[in-house]
């Protein structure tokens, strides 16, 4: 049984990563899965999983249009990013400082501000189980 078990939760991550990874462009960030569990208590009556990922821009890179299918709690470890959600501020935040973006709300905009050096973000998503994706690009206008 446990090893039914690593070897689900082994084929899970290796999922997020893909699905995480599918998302990623030549411009885009690095992001680095750290954790993924299934937490006993369920969110408004949905059954819920934690994931959290350290997500780096390097240098003048930048973040497409997206959103998460719950909400998405950010620590910012290192550099400086630009960043807005829905139709809030464009707003900076450097190491130290956190946001938070609700469930499914348009993040129009991440960019690493520094050309030369790159940013860090710790991401902590609260997801349901059954989504199929942890960020959902946002359609391009033609």
């Amino acid at each position: 049984m446990k090893r039914f078990l690593a070897l689900t939760v082994v084929l899970f991550v290796g999922a997020m990563v893909w699905r995480i990874s599918a998302h990623e462009t030549a411009h885009g960030p690095n992001v680095k899965p750290v954790m993924s569990h299934e937490i006993q208590e369920k969110v408004d009556g949905i059954a819920t999983r934690a994931v959290m990922a350290e997500v780096t821009w390097q240098g003048g890179d930048f973040s497409e249009a997206h959103r998460h299918p719950g909400p998405t709690f950010v620590y910012v470890l290192e550099g400086e990013i630009e960043t807005q959600v829905e139709d809030g501020p464009i707003v900076r935040l450097k190491p130290g400082d956190t946001l938070y973006e609700p469930s499914m709300a348009l993040h129009r905009l991440t960019r690493n501000m520094n050309p030369d050096k790159p940013a860090k973000i710790l991401a902590f998503h609260l997801t349901p189980t059954d989504a199929k994706e942890l960020v959902i690009p946002e359609p391009t206008e033609k």
